[in-house]
């Protein structure tokens, strides 16, 4: 019986003397942070490489934190049923295979790992005139906040901008009613803005007497 011999050779990646030194230098596996001096991938963080230019990034689309010991989950990263997958984006879930944010939160313009919850009320952060737009209707985005704009009023009893109708315009609603000297002068009676008077209503301002008229009128006519 023939007895036959293979030699099987694995090739292995050349390191050379000064890589070795330099490798035992800077630490074991995923210890460098972003921006640290590297020569393999391994020896980066999680969730990055070392790139061409032998420093360590993040994969994209992971984005570092400040101190760069962090590779974050960012909008559009691939994830699955582990629930970590998305874990290092604020307010995220996995969405269709892509982490996303969450109902109610939109993203943050100035970083793709943050998500921002929307706002429900004027004074609310807002980054863009559509977050506001969208949550309240008639507002726009200013300073980073939302607010009314033009004759607009916030209404706690709809949550939203609406137009303010002043006195004697059509009506169905007391909220709609407002003049921006009195806010809670009017009231809506009869489809008509009216002003408030005595408990009731009035379409017309009241004028009181006062002082010495009202004095003399009382001796005339008594």
């Amino acid at each position: 019986m023939s007895v036959y011999y293979f030699s099987v050779f694995v090739l292995l990646p050349i390191v050379s003397p000064q890589d070795l030194e330099e490798m035992s230098s800077l630490g074991p596996a995923n210890t460098l942070k972003i921006g640290e001096s590297c020569l393999r991938d391994y020896q980066c963080i999680k969730n990055a490489f070392c790139r061409s230019q032998r420093t360590c990034m993040c994969d994209p689309p992971y984005t570092p934190n400040i101190e760069g010991t962090v590779c974050h989950a960012a909008a559009g990263t691939n994830c699955g049923p582990q629930i970590e997958d998305c874990s290092t984006m604020s307010n995220s879930e996995c969405i269709q295979g892509v982490c996303a944010c969450r109902d109610n939160y939109f993203l943050d313009i100035n970083n793709s790992s943050n998500c921002i919850i929307r706002p429900s009320r004027v004074d609310d952060a807002c980054q863009r005139t559509d977050e506001c737009a969208d949550a309240l209707d008639g507002a726009l985005c200013v300073n980073n906040k939302c607010k009314c704009y033009g004759n607009f009023i916030f209404v706690n009893q709809t949550g939203k901008c609406i137009q303010a109708v002043g006195i004697f315009m059509p009506c169905k609603h007391n909220y709609q009613c407002y003049e921006k000297d009195k806010p809670d002068g009017l009231i809506c009676t009869d489809g008509e803005c009216a002003y408030k008077h005595n408990g009731g209503t009035s379409n017309f301002p009241v004028c009181f007497l006062t002082g010495a008229l009202a004095s003399s009128l009382y001796f005339f006519t008594n």
